[in-house]
């Protein structure tokens, strides 16, 4: 299947009536689908992006700019097959001793990766387990994607979500026997006690007290509402993030707002058993603080372990 119609394919969830979708729906559609994004350049090369790969692919993608935002519109939408390959080819359907031996290769592989992996605490990413996999020539059970598989097996594979929002998937193998479980009023003041198991999140990350559904749409949100200030949101015309500023500002607020509790100062960020909210550190025009929500995230899991879960922004009375 030529590389078009291939991305095709997994963008059609996301299509509008007019066959449009947006460029941060269509990464994170992509990233789901543990599409190979190294292997067209999206993620290596800072210089070319994913408006860049498919304006070159124009056969099968238009890029339209609808108030200052990028879409991709699909211009040749495939028909569906009444039966679709799998992603990996030749499944075969195993058995129960067959998936135990496979969840060991899988243990055996992620841990020869680690050796190389430069990301924090032994993650690999999705997609790197993916082309490994590829090459020994293991085989998923029937409807399976890696993600999917591991995730059934919380004991041996611990699944991470990227910071940033993107959708990106990371997994180590589980360095501990059995998950601790939080109370909702102690994540961010309770000292660690040194006879509790390893925990592998931090009091100070954001990231590890908020899950996010779409990061990139709530540093928008909190720009649309600060005062304007012109460090904070870069010109479109630079490659990257334009909100990395403004997000390197709120998770910096967060952790010293963690470290003032743990001082004794309760009043940055308030918890409570279904809500919680803290300052975000930024301002509107009339001088009033931003508050960011929170409520209880109710499908805690072993790949998303946060206690809440983003709401909205409000402004402080």
């Amino acid at each position: 299947m030529e590389i078009g119609k291939e991305i095709i394919q997994i963008l059609l969830p996301g299509l509008d009536d007019e066959n449009c979708i947006s460029v941060d729906d269509a990464m994170q559609l992509l990233e789901q689908a543990e599409f190979d994004l190294d292997g067209i350049g999206v993620t290596d090369n800072e210089d070319e992006g994913l408006i860049d790969i498919l304006g070159d692919l124009d056969s099968f993608f238009e890029i339209l700019t609808n108030e200052d935002q990028n879409i991709i519109k699909c211009k040749v939408i495939p028909k569906q097959q009444e039966e679709q390959q799998p992603i990996f080819a030749q499944q075969a359907e195993q058995n129960p001793e067959e998936i135990a031996k496979l969840y060991n290769q899988f243990a055996n592989l992620i841990k020869s990766l680690q050796k190389f992996n430069s990301y924090p605490q032994g993650y690999i990413h999705l997609s790197k387990i993916g082309k490994e996999m590829k090459k020994q020539g293991l085989v998923l059970p029937p409807g399976e994607t890696v993600s999917s598989f591991l995730s059934k097996k919380p004991s041996v594979f611990e699944m991470k979500d990227e910071p940033s929002g993107s959708g990106s998937i990371y997994v180590r193998l589980n360095l501990k026997k059995e998950v601790v479980k939080q109370e909702p009023a102690s994540l961010a003041i309770s000292q660690p006690n040194v006879n509790e198991p390893i925990r592998t999140i931090s009091i100070y990350n954001l990231y590890d007290f908020v899950y996010f559904s779409n990061y990139n749409d709530v540093k928008r949100q909190l720009a649309e509402m600060a005062v304007e200030d012109e460090w904070f949101v870069l010109p479109d015309d630079v490659p990257g993030d334009k909100y990395i500023l403004l997000h390197y500002k709120l998770y910096k607020q967060f952790a010293m707002l963690v470290k003032e509790q743990l001082s004794g100062n309760k009043e940055g960020i308030k918890l409570g058993l279904t809500d919680a909210s803290f300052d975000s550190g930024f301002i509107t025009p009339s001088g009033q603080h931003i508050i960011a929500c929170l409520r209880l995230n109710k499908q805690r899991g072993n790949s998303r372990l946060q206690i809440y879960e983003f709401d909205k922004f409000r402004v402080e009375d």
